[in-house]
């Protein structure tokens, strides 16, 4: 049984099977389709606005399998009348499938896949899970400082809290 690595190990930790140069396509993908990319669904299609995806959809669907999409019902949701997936035609669920496309562990996948996670923190937490195999290009947007919780975390270290 695989144990979950604690979030400060997870630099030190990176699986030997992550694919690299393909999990760096996909980054580089959504940093420069910004408007197909929305991280909290894992596939979202709105009437008039197109299509967008998650980090994990984006690369389920560069893959090239179906989704099985569903209508968002709840009338009170700014989202009513778009359609949503989180599964593929075949049942199986589309973090699942990507995290087993890009070679990742389970606690990779989510610290990678997390709904609230910015452009910014997609790179730092891709930088820390393939030891630096992945840098953070330029153009993306700069957040990254000694404040930068997520990155002080990942890396071991104590997240500096201010007020």
């Amino acid at each position: 049984m695989r144990t979950q690595p604690r979030p400060d190990r997870l630099s030190k930790l990176a699986a030997p099977d992550i694919d690299v140069a393909r999990l760096r396509k996909e980054l580089e993908y959504v940093t420069a389709h910004r408007d197909e990319h929305e991280q909290r669904f894992w596939a979202l299609r709105r009437p008039g606005c197109g299509t967008s995806h998650c980090l994990a959809g984006t690369v389920v669907r560069h893959e090239g399998l179906a989704l099985d999409w569903e209508p968002i019902t709840d009338p009170v949701s700014q989202w009513h009348g778009a359609y949503s997936a989180r599964r593929l035609t075949d049942g199986r669920e589309i973090g699942g499938v990507a995290r087993d496309l890009l070679g990742l562990t389970t606690f990779e996948a989510d610290a990678l896949f997390f709904a609230e996670n910015d452009l910014h923190t997609l790179w730092c937490v891709a930088e820390h899970i393939t030891g630096g195999g992945i840098t953070m290009p330029p153009e993306v947007p700069s957040e990254h400082s000694d404040l930068c919780i997520t990155c002080r975390v990942v890396a071991g270290m104590r997240p500096r809290i201010t007020f």
